[in-house]
């Protein structure tokens, strides 16, 4: 009779544990937003932090997409507490319907500026 016991206490403690990203994670939907969370590792790379806010609005034609790094505090709703917004890393918008097939927008507070690639507001 010990052994279901000890099996499903460590159940319950790999499943409570904290693990860490490995990869993207839609964290939120809003209506056409989309919350987005890339691995801590991965939040430094500005191509791979587009790339992962383009991805989370695949195949939809309208969809604003915010990213941020990992974390145990999460944004919730639309739009989110202001305290998120200085640490987005990056922004993705698609409006099919208003011509805008892709635009992107970064902090540039924690990426280097890119004449290509507009800042997010309060980072430039």
């Amino acid at each position: 009779m010990m052994r279901p016991t000890f099996a499903l206490l460590g159940l319950m403690l790999t499943l409570s544990a904290p693990h860490a990203l490995a990869q993207d994670a839609v964290i939120g939907r809003y209506g056409h937003h989309v919350y987005v969370m890339v691995p801590t590792d991965k939040a430094g790379n500005r191509a791979y932090v587009q790339r992962a806010a383009a991805n989370a609005c695949e195949g939809k034609s309208l969809c604003h997409a915010s990213v941020w790094a990992e974390s145990l505090d999460r944004p919730e709703g639309a739009p989110p507490h202001p305290r998120y917004e200085e640490n987005k890393l990056a922004a993705f918008q698609r409006n099919r319907n208003a011509g805008v097939e892709a635009s992107h927008s970064i902090n540039c507070r924690l990426f280097a500026r890119d004449i290509n690639v507009p800042c997010l507001a309060g980072t430039e």
